[in-house]
């Protein structure tokens, strides 16, 4: 089997401001989508999540 990409990863926590923080801050991943409840990031290579397609 060959996995060619992802277009989504959901991760449930408690710690929603904890975690936003670190994908903006530490892994450095820009917010493309930021609600409430529900970040999208950009990938490193340009691809997007959070996105309709």
């Amino acid at each position: 089997m060959s996995i060619l990409g992802f277009t989504f990863l959901g991760v449930r926590t408690e710690h929603f401001a904890d975690v936003r923080a670190f994908y903006r801050d530490v892994l450095g991943m820009p917010m493309v989508k930021d609600e409430p409840h529900a970040v999208g990031t950009a990938a490193r290579i340009g691809d997007r999540s959070g996105q309709a397609a």
